[in-house]
């Protein structure tokens, strides 16, 4: 009985340790290397940016903006600068109701 249970415990301990060293490999960090061999590598990259936001019937807006990105490596960057900004674009529905209808804008609280 006894010889089971230090047999059992020997066994107990080489499993565990065992996972352990196995769970350290599994959680470890990766090393990184390149898939692909490049002939240049990135040192600045500039973006430019544009997009129609339709908000509602009435006003539609033009979004425009760009940004500059600065490479340290090939895995490591810096954005430096991202901007951008809108302008509405009056729709064609607010004319058509106030030349066919007769239609004035007017406010109100909400």
């Amino acid at each position: 009985m006894i010889k089971n249970t230090f047999k059992n415990f020997l066994i107990s301990i080489i499993y565990f340790s065992y996972s352990q060293v196995a769970l350290a490999d599994l959680y470890d960090v990766p090393k990184v290397g390149t898939v692909q061999n490049r002939s240049h590598d990135y040192s600045s990259e500039l973006t430019v940016q544009g997009g129609y936001l339709p908000m509602d019937p009435f006003t539609k807006y033009l979004a425009y903006g760009g940004s500059y990105t600065y490479f340290f490596s090939a895995f490591t960057a810096w954005e430096v600068v991202n901007g951008s900004i809108t302008s509405p674009m009056i729709a064609g529905l607010r004319t058509d109701l106030i030349e066919n209808f007769g239609a004035t804008t007017s406010r109100f609280e909400v």
